[in-house]
């Protein structure tokens, strides 16, 4: 768990503030310990089924939205000792230490901290955003357990943006020295004669290469989303390649899919800081109340239907629509929800039996306008 927000502000008695008010809410329903089967539904009028606990007792929810809040998690990294040296830690393990007093932070009188540790690479191209904030504050809560101990900050990009440049200046007026890498001359770490720690790195000022032996070194390690390919294929959801939900419109819908009546929120969608991760979380909510305050819901006239007796169940128009409106009946042809649909028209060109028209754009409309611009009166 996060120690506290890059302004200082306690992020556990938050937390479990907010727990105790969702427990205890009685229209709200936690189901801890549980798996997602099976859904089905539209917007409005969804149906999951879920399966709890070891006996996977399996119940059935009617809900009109759905939000996913899946979050993310910090990588483990695979580099730098860490894992064979405990004055090896990421952010979290030394929020951790901080918190509960270590000797390894309480002793320390050199610590190192060496941003985008598996992020920024190849595998993973993007920056996660909250570590360069992260590194500052947790560098000045050092200073401020020890105001003589040495703090490094190895750096490739520092991004404090907006009021953290703040958190950046008092930093470096508090004595905390930066020093720039890059992915062709990374830091090495590797264990002296006494089994501490000696950190190698390049300095671009100086122009030659600078030994630190630390007795902390911070690793600001990546975030990943957390690991829900199953439920996301549940619900045909769309991911990039690293994992994350990918929302409709970056401006125009930030917190929607395609599909409506599916929202998303925090680490799922992208890495954030806390403060926007509930900011989204409030705007999700917002644009989902505005479906379920309704007593009904309203779907367009411009939409697509089936000619059962044409449908060779192909499975074209499944493949082709990019909100997921066709599916597979029963009764053996392909049926198109209309409230799903959104007249797009993809599947009614790429239909090659013609069983699929699109209403009031029908051939024969079509047809009918072109012989009137046409026509010669």
């Amino acid at each position: 768990m996060l120690r506290s927000t890059w302004k200082g502000e306690a992020v556990a008695p938050y937390l479990e503030e907010l727990i105790h008010r969702v427990q205890a809410h009685p229209l709200i329903q936690t189901f801890p310990k549980t798996e997602v089967q099976d859904t089905s539904g539209i917007i409005g009028n969804f149906a999951t089924t879920l399966a709890a606990g070891e006996e996977k007792d399996i119940s059935v929810i009617e809900h009109g939205i759905t939000i996913f809040a899946t979050g993310g998690k910090e990588h483990e990294p695979e580099e730098y000792l860490y894992g064979k040296h405990p004055g090896v830690l990421t952010h979290l393990d030394l929020d951790k230490a901080i918190l509960t007093g270590d000797d390894r932070v309480e002793g320390a009188k050199t610590a190192v901290f060496i941003q985008c540790v598996g992020s920024r690479i190849p595998e993973r191209p993007y920056c996660s955003r909250t570590c360069c904030s992260h590194s500052l504050e947790s560098a000045m809560a050092l200073k401020e357990m020890n105001p003589e101990m040495n703090i490094f900050i190895l750096y490739r990009d520092l991004r404090s943006y907006g009021f953290r440049e703040d958190l950046y200046r008092k930093a470096r007026e508090n004595g905390v020295i930066f020093m720039r890498y890059n992915l062709e001359q990374l830091p090495q770490v590797e264990l002296d004669d006494s089994q501490g720690l000696s950190l190698t790195v390049m300095d671009h000022v100086l122009r030659r290469p600078v030994r630190i032996s630390p007795d902390l070194l911070i690793l600001a390690s990546a975030i990943i989303p957390n690991e829900n390919k199953k439920l996301f294929e549940l619900f045909k959801i769309p991911t990039n390649d690293e994992g994350f939900l990918i929302e409709a419109h970056m401006k125009l819908r930030p917190v929607e899919f395609a599909s409506e009546g599916l929202f998303m929120a925090g680490l799922a969608h992208y890495p954030k800081p806390l403060d926007e991760s509930i900011a989204q979380a409030k705007a999700a909510v917002a644009r989902g109340m505005t479906i379920i305050s309704k007593e009904g819901i309203l779907v367009g006239g411009v939409v697509a239907t089936v000619d059962p007796k044409k449908c060779a169940v192909c499975l074209t128009c499944v493949r082709t629509c990019p909100y997921n409106a066709p599916d597979i009946s029963e009764e053996g042809h392909a049926v198109i929800e209309p409230a799903e649909c959104r007249g797009c028209g993809a599947c009614v060109a790429e239909c090659p039996g013609k069983a699929i028209s699109l209403q009031h754009f029908t051939d024969e409309q079509i047809i009918a306008k072109e012989d009137a611009l046409f026509e010669v009166g």
